[in-house]
C-alpha cells in the first residue's frame, strides 16, 4: 500500500529536477502533497492516483481517491490530533485548491506555487515577432510569473515599444517605451506590484480564517464577513506596509526621457497605486544628474513626500538615482481621509432631501424635486466635492469645489434655473 512517506519521496524526485532552485517553495510541495495523501488514505478509501505537473511558476499536484464525498473540515481542536491540515496546510500554501467529483470517485487538485530560478524572470529570452498586417508595426508575447503581456513595436514612433496585457475584460496599457531592456524592466515591475498586492490578499484571507478559527472554535465553513470599518482598517494596513520609502529617477540612455518612481520599502519594488503612478519628465537628459535636484524636490512634493536624503547613484549603470523621502502632512491627511471615517453627511435646508447611497455618495432632491447626486474624494489639496444631475446624454457636472455648502449653492441656483425655463416654456406653449 502506499503511504504518504512514499509520495513525498516520489514529490522531492520529482521536485530535484523540475524546480531545483525553488527554495522553501519546495518545502510548500511536499507537505500539501503529504496532506492530500493523508486525507485520502484515512478518510476517501485510499488513493487511486497521484499526478504531478510543472508549470511557469507552479507545480500541481492531483491525488484521485475512491469516494466521491467532497473534503469536510472538521473542528478544530488545538488537545486532539489531525483537523489542522486542510486549512492551514492546503488552502494557504494553494494558489488555487478544486474537487471534482465523479460517480464513485473524486480528484483533488492543488496548485502550489514554486518558482523555478527568477520567478520574475521575463521569457522567452528573444521575443517572436509577428508582422501586423498592412502597417509596419510587429508584436510579441512576453511571458513573466504567468502572465502573458503582449508587445508592439512601432519603428518609426518616438518611444517604439509598447506594452499591454489584459486583466479582465480591460486591457491595461503600460505605455511607450525606448528599448526592450525598459519593456522587460517595466514588466518584472508590474508583475512584482500585482504579486505583492495577491500576497498582502491572500494574507488576509489567511487572517480573516484564523480569526474564525480562534472566535468559532471550528472550521470556518462560510466566508468571514468584514464590516466597512474592519476592511478599511485592513486597506490602511496594507497602504502602511507597501509606503514608499525611496524616490527613483531612472533616464533611458537611448532617448534620455526621465521617469520618476516610488520604491515600496518591504518589497524593493516600484509601485503605481494611487499617488504612486510613475511620472515622465519632459526634456533631454542624457544622465540622471542631468535633471535639477530643485526639479525633483518639487516633483515629489507634488505627489505628496518630501525628500529627506540626498540623490544618489543605485545600480552599476549609472542610469538611476534613488532619495530617501518621506510623507508630507498632506499626505497623511490624504491617508486620514481615504481610510477614515465616513465622511459627515452635510446639511440641507428645509424643503430639501439628502440620503446617503454609500460612502462618499448622497441622493439630494431640491425644493423643486429635482435629483442630484452629491460626491466627495479626498485629494492632497483637500476634500474635492461635487454635484451633477441626470440629462437625456448622461450627467451633467453643476458644480465641483472644496466645500459642500459651496456645491449646495450650486445645485440651488441649477435647480432654480431649471424650474424658470421650465416655467417659461409652459407659458410659451
Amino acid at each position: 500500500m502506499r503511504t504518504a512517506e512514499w509520495a513525498v519521496e516520489v514529490a522531492r524526485g520529482f521536485l530535484w529536477v523540475a524546480a531545483p532552485d525553488g527554495g522553501s517553495a519546495v518545502v510548500a510541495v511536499l507537505l500539501v502533497v503529504a496532506e492530500l495523501f493523508t486525507n485520502a488514505v484515512q478518510h476517501a478509501g485510499g488513493v487511486a492516483g497521484f499526478e504531478l505537473k510543472a508549470g511557469a511558476g507552479t507545480v500541481t499536484v492531483a491525488v484521485h481517491d475512491a469516494s466521491p464525498l467532497p473534503p469536510r473540515p472538521r473542528p478544530m481542536d488545538a488537545a486532539g490530533p489531525g483537523g489542522f491540515g486542510w486549512e492551514l496546510l492546503v488552502q494557504d500554501l494553494s494558489m488555487d485548491v478544486r474537487v471534482q467529483a465523479h460517480s464513485a470517485c473524486k480528484t483533488v487538485t492543488a496548485v502550489v506555487p514554486c518558482p523555478d530560478g527568477d520567478p520574475y524572470a521575463v521569457r522567452p529570452a528573444a521575443p517572436e515577432w509577428t508582422p501586423v498586417p498592412g502597417t509596419n508595426r510587429r508584436t510579441a508575447e512576453l511571458t513573466c510569473a504567468g502572465r502573458q503581456y503582449r508587445v508592439y513595436h512601432a519603428p518609426d514612433a518616438v518611444l517604439p515599444y509598447t506594452v499591454r496585457y489584459t486583466l479582465g475584460r480591460a486591457d491595461v496599457d503600460l505605455e511607450g517605451w525606448a528599448g526592450l531592456d525598459d519593456v522587460r524592466a517595466i514588466v518584472r515591475a508590474d508583475r512584482r506590484r500585482s504579486a505583492a498586492l495577491e500576497a498582502d490578499r491572500r494574507r488576509i484571507e489567511q487572517e480573516q480564517r484564523r480569526a474564525a478559527h480562534r472566535m468559532q472554535g471550528e472550521r470556518r465553513q462560510d466566508t468571514v464577513r468584514l464590516t466597512a470599518e474592519e476592511r478599511r482598517a485592513i486597506a490602511r494596513r496594507a497602504e502602511e506596509k507597501h509606503r514608499p520609502e525611496t524616490a527613483e529617477l531612472y533616464v533611458t540612455p537611448i532617448t534620455g526621457a526621465a521617469v520618476l518612481a516610488w520604491v515600496c520599502g518591504t518589497c524593493n519594488s516600484t509601485h503605481d497605486d494611487h499617488l504612486w503612478r510613475p511620472q515622465t519628465i519632459g526634456g533631454n537628459c542624457r544622465t540622471p544628474l542631468a535633471v535639477e535636484p530643485d526639479t525633483l524636490a518639487a516633483l515629489v512634493e507634488k505627489r505628496g513626500w518630501a525628500v529627506t536624503g540626498t540623490w544618489t547613484v543605485h545600480g552599476t549603470r549609472g542610469d538611476t538615482m534613488r532619495a530617501n523621502i518621506a510623507p508630507t502632512p498632506a499626505y497623511l491627511a490624504w491617508v486620514d481621509a481615504t481610510y477614515g471615517p465616513d465622511p459627515a453627511t452635510p446639511e440641507v435646508e428645509a424643503g430639501e432631501y439628502i440620503g446617503t447611497v454609500q460612502r462618499g455618495w448622497w441622493d439630494v432632491v431640491s425644493r423643486e424635486g429635482r435629483r442630484y447626486e452629491l460626491t466627495v474624494r479626498p485629494a492632497l489639496t483637500g476634500p474635492v466635492w461635487s454635484v451633477r444631475c441626470r440629462t437625456a446624454d448622461g450627467f451633467e457636472t453643476v458644480a465641483t469645489t472644496g466645500a459642500a455648502g459651496t456645491v449646495l449653492i450650486g445645485m440651488r441656483a441649477h435647480s432654480a434655473e431649471r424650474g424658470h425655463q421650465s416655467t417659461d416654456e409652459g407659458h410659451t406653449g
